[in-house]
């Protein structure tokens, strides 16, 4: 049952190995490794958070995040995606 089930899915699973294998996704999950290493122990408060809006790379990083959530949490119908 397992192997039957693993051959269904080899295109996908060959797909999304391929997809994860990019130098830029490579590259990316190696940034955030690093990050989450040197992450300090305390949480930031409040105004702390509202000073790093100000930092263009945070900002881009939340934009790559919220992609990442958009897509995670989407329907597998792209055109109701949209909404």
């Amino acid at each position: 049952e397992d192997v039957k089930a693993l051959g269904d899915n080899v295109v996908h699973i060959l797909g999304t190995v391929r997809s994860l294998t990019q130098p830029e996704v490579l590259e990316l999950a190696g940034k955030a490794a690093g990050a989450l290493r040197e992450a300090p122990a305390e949480p930031m408060g409040r105004m702390g958070l509202i000073r790093s809006l100000k930092d263009p790379e945070v900002r881009r990083g939340l934009t790559m995040f919220l992609t990442v959530l958009r897509e995670m949490g989407g329907e597998d119908d792209p055109d109701t995606a949209q909404n």
